[in-house]
């Protein structure tokens, strides 16, 4: 079961950002910030 959450959880918050960078109301600087830890996060959750 927590394999299945985990992934639908960051999908809406990468959705969000991304919502709000388009939006301008994050910079560019934090939403690649954002991006590239959720993706770091994203490989080391399926290394486990």
């Amino acid at each position: 079961m927590k394999e299945k959450v985990r992934p639908a959880i960051s999908i809406i918050a990468i959705c969000g950002v991304t919502a709000g960078f388009f939006m301008d109301k994050i910079s560019p600087e934090a939403y690649l910030a954002l991006m590239a830890v959720t993706v770091i996060y994203w490989f080391k959750s399926r290394d486990e």
